[in-house]
């Protein structure tokens, strides 16, 4: 099979394992080893969004928002990395393989809206999920930015904790 990957300097990019309007995600591993979500935006305006992810990356909300690994420019697009989220609950693959699936809020609702007799979310719950989310929109709003694309796709976690990720 061929690999027509753009090249990212010290990284392997191992297969995509999702994508958006903004940009593709890859599954990538570091020179060092590590396994890290590498995402790809091809922009008219790569020097923007650059400022974008560098003042994103230095946003003091840690607890909330998913951090940002290392960053640069390629061919017009630019690149950043993220750890890569837990993996679903009952996922029992490790992310190089295929049937890996990272844990989202969107996949968190659709395993509980497929669960025969599984019924909604509780209010504590729902509580427990959107709470860490509103922490980290404020703080990008605090902090002059705007993160365009808040969604259950865009809510990992990390540790059981729900982070947002993404700029959007």
């Amino acid at each position: 099979m061929k690999n027509d990957f753009p090249r990212i300097k010290n990284h392997t990019i191992i297969r995509q394992i999702g994508s958006g309007g903004y940009g593709n995600v890859f599954l990538a591993k570091r020179g060092d080893g590590a396994l890290v979500a590498l995402k790809i935006i091809a922009t008219a305006n790569a020097k923007r969004e650059a400022d974008a992810v560098k003042k994103y990356g230095a946003l003091t909300d840690k607890d909330n928002i998913v951090k940002i690994l290392e960053h640069g420019e390629i061919d017009g697009a630019i690149y950043y990395t993220m750890p890569l989220a837990d993996t679903i609950d009952g996922c029992e693959f490790p992310p190089t393989d295929w049937r890996w699936r990272e844990k989202s809020l969107a996949k968190i609702i659709d395993d509980r809206l497929e669960k025969p007799g599984g019924g909604w979310f509780s209010r504590a719950e729902i509580i427990g999920f959107i709470a860490p989310i509103f922490k980290a929109a404020i703080a990008i709003g605090e902090n002059g930015m705007l993160h365009r694309d808040i969604k259950p796709d865009n809510i990992l976690f990390f540790g059981g904790q729900p982070k947002l990720s993404d700029l959007g």
